[in-house]
């Protein structure tokens, strides 16, 4: 057999050894690359197996290297599974390696690849294929050329090509998909690389996958494959319907049976499996109780892994040349690689090193938002729920458990009786203590923060700082929650114990493997939600912002103790931008007065050095001037004024009449949607324009009524100023009723002001106003989606013309009509702004 040190570097080799000897001699999976002289120079580990096996995963493989793993006995000879995977990842390009335990012998199955020369996308065939007479428009009969996008996907050349981020605004009408999916697919094309495309909303992820994508597929000779991925909780996992379906009345309410029917019926007939293939929309707690969820999946185990819906997408994607996802999934499988040091092992996505972030406007948000975190008492005790809860009868894992302990007769019934004292006299006994300390610790906290809140208003959002831990009375909060985190973690102990103990027989072990996998589970969010508490609790300086949250209802039910990073521009740097080759941030609304000096600062941007950066604006094609008419009357009140109100009431009423409907009224809170609605809506009515507000229906289904009825007017807030789209007569207003300035006690915004303010900065003019500025350009965006829509933009708050920095929205839009003055002039001139559309040609 050849000796190792032909094929694999001494200090490889060094490494391989360790890990095998540390899996205790098991089989071990790697992915390795080779050298200019094809010799393996880099491994890392992929995945572990036992004496016989181990998974052969291999996603993240490119042109070039080597998986290896080792057999335990010593003889190198390939199986017959090994063959056949050799024979896949041969003809991907990847060689293939056996090696016995010490790494001393080799035998290479496949011999390594050449690395090929990476080819660069060729910039004037992209702009060929973007020009009249090129590729799209050969395929597209009416293809309308759009310098602007021909503009921005020469920047996004240059991004693959030198491995440059780029940040590139793209107004409305551009056309920045075609931008970034023409060069995206030559270099998939050219390279075998994988590009990954990220977006905020649901609403582009399926314009690009069912439209734009399959478009682009007639366009390219070669064939490339695209895919949508989803968050694994969208899956139906088989496993947990199974038990569901013969265990239904220990872990379901009566009410859900019906609806499981259903669900198993659809299972049999369904091909990806997921909830939004489902024509009806199952309940959330039945779902929860349905779903894949990586605590509770038995992977290999699983008696069907074969057919298992999660791993089957999972499958697809590992094969597919672009990815789409959302930012969610994006910065988990970031967070991921960045715990384990950049390994797949236990990443989302498959390996990948060009990434375009749609709508990236959003991503310090999500940031924010995905590496915070967030303890509330309903969640606690809807865990512990799912262990055990008696209302008509006693349902939930422990009792399923206990009743699979009934049934063996004979040999090992005195062990499973012991168990099952264990769960009535230990377990049990610890969950309704840890159920008693969850409502002590969170009534407490509910009660302290009132006090010690600000006063005035009946929501509770208070940071944990030092004034506020200083009142009389935090010790004893600390302490209540001090008593819980143990009470938590020592419910978790005796549950992995009593699993521990029943995995070691394994005659029980096989037959209760379902109730173990649940348990054990469980157990491992109520040992991580300690450790949250306990993080949230007692941290201090360590870049992360702390509150305590509760809305005005439910008198202190729903209450949640919350962390987020203060900043999050370094860990987008070092966790994205120095890990990927290619990074292209795009969004309709990056700059603010055409500049980025707001977006440098919040994604991280000037971190990098100043020649690894692009950046580029590239206007809409629309004429605005004629388009649109901006009404800004003077004579009203300011929107801290008592009289707003009712004076937005009539103002809205009056636009609204104007436009015959037809409109999106745009709120910064839902106390003043409520109001105004509830005071027009009958009026509407009588007018033949109908009313609908957020909350009534699902998003999707308020747009397709929109859209639908012709003369309607939509009430909403924070998701329909982005992200939506209706072209043509059925929006023709866009009713901004304020400028949507953040909430100035919300707790982050709040900590982010005082950081700027410390550093000598204007906390205002630096960070609030930007950010106001660019969610007002998406509202405004809302209205002008084609060259023939046309349409008014009112804006109902007269700080944005009487203050300084009023400058910087109007300022930031592009050229237009503006009109400002009274409300009888501004009105009149938007009454016949609306005439001249509908006045009849002579």
């Amino acid at each position: 057999m050849p000796d190792a040190e032909r094929y694999i570097d001494p200090g490889v080799t060094s490494y391989m050894r360790r890990v095998i000897a540390e899996a205790g001699g098991n089989e071990v999976f790697f992915l390795g690359a080779c050298g200019p002289d094809r010799r393996l120079v880099r491994a890392e580990v992929v995945a572990r197996g036992d004496e016989e096996s181990v998974p052969a995963i291999a996603r993240d493989a490119a042109v070039g290297d080597v998986v290896i793993h080792n057999h335990p006995s010593g003889l190198l000879t390939p199986s017959g599974p090994d063959m056949n995977i050799a024979a896949t990842l041969g003809s991907r390009g990847v060689g293939f390696f056996i090696v016995n335990n010490t790494v001393t012998e080799c035998y290479a199955v496949v011999e390594p690849f050449a690395r090929e020369v990476i080819k660069p996308v060729d910039a004037d065939s992209v702009r060929a294929a973007l020009s009249e007479g090129g590729a799209l428009s050969r395929v597209l009969d009416g293809y309308e050329v759009r310098p602007g996008q021909i503009d921005m996907a020469h920047e996004v050349v240059r991004a693959f090509n030198e491995d440059k981020v780029a940040a590139l605004e793209a107004g409305t009408g551009v056309g920045k998909s075609m931008a970034y999916l023409v060069p995206s697919l030559q270099w998939v094309l050219g390279n075998k690389e994988r590009v990954v495309v990220s977006t905020n909303t649901i609403n582009l992820q399926e314009q690009l996958i069912g439209k734009d994508i399959p478009f682009l597929g007639r366009v390219f000779e070669g064939t490339f494959k695209a895919v949508l991925v989803k968050g694994r909780g969208n899956y139906l996992c088989l496993r947990k319907l199974d038990v569901a379906m013969g265990e239904g009345d220990f872990l379901l309410e009566d009410a859900e049976k019906e609806e499981l029917s259903a669900i198993a019926a659809w299972a049999g007939n369904t091909k990806e499996g997921s909830r939004s293939d489902i024509n009806f929309m199952p309940r959330d707690d039945l779902w929860e109780k349905l779903n894949s969820e990586s605590d509770s999946c038995s992977r290999l185990k699983c008696r069907h892994f074969t057919h298992c819906f999660f791993f089957r997408a999972r499958r697809e994607a590992a094969s597919a040349d672009l990815l789409v996802v959302n930012h969610h999934i994006l910065l988990a499988d970031i967070a991921l690689r960045s715990m384990t040091g950049g390994s797949s092992e236990m990443a989302i996505l498959p390996g990948y090193s060009r990434l375009i972030i749609d709508e990236g406007h959003n991503l310090e948000d999500g940031a924010t938002s995905y590496f915070g975190t967030r303890v509330s008492r309903l969640g606690i005790l809807k865990t512990l729920g799912r262990l055990h809860q008696k209302r008509d009868k006693e349902r939930g894992a422990l009792p399923y458990l206990a009743s699979k302990l009934g049934i063996k007769k004979g040999r090992g019934i005195a062990q499973a009786d012991e168990w099952k004292r264990t769960i009535n006299e230990t377990i049990l006994a610890g969950k309704e203590t840890t159920v008693k300390s969850v409502g002590e610790a969170f009534d407490m906290l509910y009660f302290y923060a009132g006090q010690a809140g600000k006063k005035g208003t009946a929501e509770i959002k208070a940071r944990l700082t030092d004034e506020f831990r200083s009142k009389p009375g935090w010790a004893e909060v600390e302490q209540s929650f001090a008593d819980l985190c143990e009470d938590l973690g020592r419910l978790a102990r005796s549950i992995n114990s009593l699993c521990e103990s029943i995995g070691e027989d394994e005659g029980w072990a096989d037959r209760l493997a379902d109730p173990l996998v649940e348990l054990r589970a469980q157990a491992d969010r109520l040992a991580g939600t300690a450790s949250a508490l306990d993080g949230l609790l007692k941290g201090r300086d360590d870049g992360i912002v702390r509150w305590v949250e509760a809305p005005a209802r439910k008198a202190g039910r729903v209450i949640s103790l919350c962390g987020s990073p203060l900043n999050v521009a370094q860990e987008i740097k070092e966790r994205i931008y120095d890990r990927l080759k290619t990074v292209v941030i795009t969004s309709a609304t990056l700059t603010v007065k055409k500049r980025f000096e707001y977006i440098d600062k919040r994604l991280g941007l000037d971190l990098l050095p100043p020649d690894r950066l692009i950046t580029g604006v590239f206007p809409s094609p629309f004429d605005y001037r004629t388009q649109v008419i901006i009404g800004i009357p003077k004579d009203i009140p300011n929107p801290t004024d008592k009289a707003f109100g009712d004076a937005l009431t009539g103002l809205v009423r009056e636009s609204l009449t104007a436009s015959r409907g037809r409109a999106f009224v745009l709120f910064t809170s839902f106390r003043m949607l409520h109001q105004v609605y509830d005071t027009l809506e009958p009026e509407l009515s009588a007018m033949g324009i109908q009313g609908m507000k957020q909350g009534d229906f699902p998003r999707h289904r308020l747009l397709q009524n929109f859209r639908e009825y012709g003369s309607a007017a939509l009430f909403g807030t924070d998701s329909f100023w982005e992200g939506v789209d209706v072209m043509g007569d059925a929006l023709s207003n866009v009713i901004i009723t304020k400028l949507p300035f953040s909430v100035p006690d919300d707790p982050v915004v709040e900590a982010r002001q005082e950081e700027i303010t410390a550093a000598g900065g204007n906390a205002f003019m630096e960070y609030i106003v930007p950010q106001a500025v660019i969610k007002f350009r998406q509202g405004f965006g809302r209205l002008i989606r084609s060259r023939t829509d046309r349409g008014s933009i009112m804006v109902f708050d007269r700080r944005i013309v009487e203050k300084n920095y009023g400058r910087e929205f109007l300022a930031s839009l592009p050229e237009g009509r503006v009109v400002t003055g009274t409300r009888e002039v501004v009105m009149g001139q938007v009454r016949g702004f609306f005439a001249e559309a509908v006045a009849p040609e002579t």
